[in-house]
């Protein structure tokens, strides 16, 4: 008998009732890049980020999608056998101008973290998701035909899309691709504690 163990989870859903504010998040971000300047001491990409600059968590334009984001949390970490209490302790804007990405990270001293996607061009880069265990998968099976399987894949993506929403565990590494477009990708991004 086979059985299935160590799944890595990731939620996928549209709010669209969000939808209708979007440009008010994406004109945000602008007036916090033009009134803050640009430090970027972690990143080798030039991807901007409000996360030290501004509080978005006292922002009434955010507190809806912030709850809604706290709600569907909650339905997620049961999965995991948690009977949560979610705390948003980190939200940020995140702009991506063309050509730029976001390498390969984790959200540190989070338990979940969330994608919610405001202005996604075609061709702004998908973001991808990459196996726990392919960092120690020193000998990987070769697959003939490049046939893939939930028992082998190493890698996912997703295509972003305008209210899209995605939350996964925090521990899960995962990279932006390169913006192909020739307009900014804008993306929120909150970790939360359970």
């Amino acid at each position: 008998m086979i059985e299935m163990w160590f799944p890595t989870l990731i939620d996928v859903s549209v709010l669209d009732q969000f939808k209708p504010n979007n440009d008010s998040y994406a004109q945000c971000v602008y007036n916090v890049r033009e009134k803050s300047p640009k430090v970027n001491v972690v990143w080798k990409c030039d991807t901007f980020s409000t996360l030290k600059l501004y509080d978005m968590k006292s922002d009434p334009l955010f507190s809806d999608l912030i709850s809604v984001c706290a709600s569907q949390v909650k339905i997620f970490a049961k999965e995991y056998g948690a009977d949560p209490n979610p705390v948003c302790t980190d939200s940020w804007l995140n702009l991506a101008p063309p050509k730029e990405y976001q390498e390969y990270h984790i959200h540190a001293m989070s338990h979940f973290s969330v994608v919610y996607y405001v202005k996604t061009p075609t061709d702004c880069g998908n973001i991808c998701f990459r196996s726990p265990e392919a960092n120690t998968d020193m000998f990987p099976i070769s697959v003939p035909g490049n046939t893939h399987t939930p028992a082998n894949f190493k890698t996912c993506t997703y295509t972003p899309q305008e209210s899209m929403l995605l939350i996964f565990r925090s521990n899960l590494l995962h990279m932006v691709e390169k913006n192909k477009s020739n307009e900014d990708r804008i993306s929120i991004s909150m970790n939360f504690t359970v």
